[in-house]
């Protein structure tokens, strides 16, 4: 029984790092960007579509919101003189990159569990909400304090996504 559990861990694993470059492509697709708001919105909608769409669009805001906050940043920084305004940078810049390897991380894992698998669990929902919530949270308690509005503009994407998880698990 433990092999055939660790047979599916691997298993699960596996898929899950190869299907990575099936959701950057689904990210940044190669076309231009299609976001019908629309679609996003219509009754009778799988969830897990509205949450897919939905997912996608946050990841896309995130990216938007970090070259906007990094622009505002150095802006800020500068301010302060050279030296300081350098180094605030520099710390700032690898606080934003940490922070959109988590949201590529953490969408993708939404992604993988929610559309990919069809995670069927009530726990498994919650515990996503909880996740996103969180870090949407974290963005913007852990920011710039003038630069704040920027992150709370960019989770509003999280609201719709987190909708979708909670009709999800009201369906089972």
């Amino acid at each position: 029984i433990q092999r055939e559990g660790a047979k599916v861990g691997e298993e699960v694993t596996t898929n899950y790092c190869t299907s990575f470059g099936e959701y950057w492509s689904c990210v940044i697709p190669r076309q231009r960007l299609n976001i019908r708001f629309g679609v996003f919105c219509r009754r009778g909608r799988d969830g897990r579509f509205v949450f897919e769409h939905w997912n996608m669009c946050w990841v896309q805001v995130q990216i938007l919101a970090a070259c906007i906050y990094t622009v505002g940043l150095i802006y800020l920084q500068f301010q302060e003189g050279f030296l300081s305004g350098f180094f605030g940078t520099v710390f700032g810049f690898v606080k934003v990159v940490a922070y959109l390897l988590v949201v590529l991380v953490f969408g993708h894992m939404g992604w993988h569990c929610v559309v990919r698998v069809g995670m069927a669990s009530e726990i498994g929902h919650l515990c996503l909400f909880a996740i996103y919530l969180v870090v949407c949270i974290v963005a913007v308690t852990r920011s710039e304090a003038k630069l704040q509005p920027i992150w709370m503009v960019a989770s509003l994407p999280v609201a719709y996504m987190e909708t979708a998880l909670w009709f999800l698990g009201a369906r089972r």
